[in-house]
């Protein structure tokens, strides 16, 4: 009988500038509302009901402008009779008008819900006790850093759920890095790169790339790529620093976005084998690049053959060594043990490829 009476009200009006006061029966008996046209339903729609859940505002990086929902999934939400719970935030990427249009209330205090989504880890001192959370907690791997927000979670009876270990019936995730990750951090790398080329005196195509939250979307970041191609292609890279090469691990999702990224560039694939000498007497008008994988790496046969291995490439989360062209990435239980004895031996070498800027160490 009220969304009856709702929609007759709105039948009659002529204009979406006047608020309507309306007088419903709830349980908790006669309230008055005073609501506009256009969220009048979605906004009574949820009064009444325990289901309630919030989305947070993310604080673990300034450059975090994620979020687990977007305005048209909370639309959906509370079609189905679901409260949702927005914390203000200016830095994320949808603005908070997109999720109060959506039938969201937008406040500071999520206390009321007993689900909070979320993206990245939670300050200890901001957890609810007694709670579910969503996001990625980052503490599935035993990750050292993040201990004590797993000790927190188990002394404040939160439940966590994290996204990380959701899957599928046959074991697949559900909640994992997609192309779109790979995109966004090859175009961080080249924007890096650019950078500490830079700092080593060496003006590059790369310096005119912008960090990835700098474009609106993944075509501008491509242009700004191939724009850095163009003047690769003319010729403009420094022969001081040699051929660009650029390894691949795998050809996961994360590879795949980083590689449609890439292929922006005058580019050339080569063998493992080949790569160093692509380095040392390729053309300086392209780049160069191969795609590698695990199943190409004998550790044994690394520790006990360290006097045939050369490194020429670091980075955060690859250790790709020469002559037998293989790699180590973190997945692999022997990767810190390699990595400390490569330091350790001094074995690192002046890298000239495109993954490895110093500062990113």
């Amino acid at each position: 009988m009220v969304k009856t009476n709702l929609v007759r009200i709105l039948n009659e009006s002529h204009t979406d500038q006047y608020t309507y006061t309306v007088q419903v029966l709830v349980r908790t008996g006669t309230r008055m509302f005073r609501i506009r046209k256009k969220s009048v339903i979605n906004s009574l729609r949820y009064y009444g009901t325990k289901k309630i859940i919030a989305i947070r505002r993310e604080d673990q990086s300034v450059w975090e402008r994620r979020a687990p929902f977007s305005p048209t999934h909370v639309r959906n939400l509370v079609r189905k009779g679901i409260k949702v719970i927005v914390q203000p935030s200016n830095r994320r990427a949808y603005p908070m008008q997109a999720y109060m249009n959506a039938g969201a209330v937008v406040q500071e205090d999520i206390s009321e819900a007993s689900v909070i989504f979320g993206v990245k880890q939670v300050p200890i001192d901001q957890m609810i006790p007694d709670k579910t959370y969503c996001l990625f907690s980052h503490t599935i791997k035993a990750q050292e850093s993040n201990m004590p927000l797993l000790d927190a979670i188990l002394e404040k009876r939160i439940r966590l759920l994290d996204y990380e270990k959701l899957t599928d019936e046959s074991g697949n995730r559900v909640v994992a890095f997609g192309k779109m990750a790979g995109l966004a951090g090859t175009v961080n790398i080249m924007h890096g790169l650019g950078l500490r080329l830079l700092a080593l005196g060496h003006h590059t195509p790369f310096m005119h790339i912008g960090p990835a939250h700098n474009y609106r979307n993944s075509s501008m970041a491509k242009q700004a790529i191939r724009d850095a191609g163009y003047e690769i292609a003319l010729g403009l890279m420094p022969k001081s620093i040699g051929p660009l090469t650029f390894v691949f691990t795998g050809s996961g999702n994360v590879s795949q976005g980083s590689q449609e990224v890439f292929q922006e560039l005058p580019h050339e694939y080569v063998a493992p084998e080949l790569l160093r000498k692509a380095a040392e007497h390729g053309s300086l008008n392209k780049v160069y690049a191969c795609e590698v994988s695990n199943d190409s790496m004998t550790t044994i046969h690394f520790y006990t053959n360290k006097e045939n291995y050369v490194i020429f490439c670091y980075y955060t989360n690859i250790i790709t060594l020469t002559k037998h062209a293989t790699t180590l990435t973190k997945h692999d239980k022997n990767y810190n043990y390699v990595r400390q004895n490569i330091m350790r031996e001094n074995l690192f070498r002046n890298c000239k490829t495109g993954v490895c800027p110093s500062y990113l160490y």
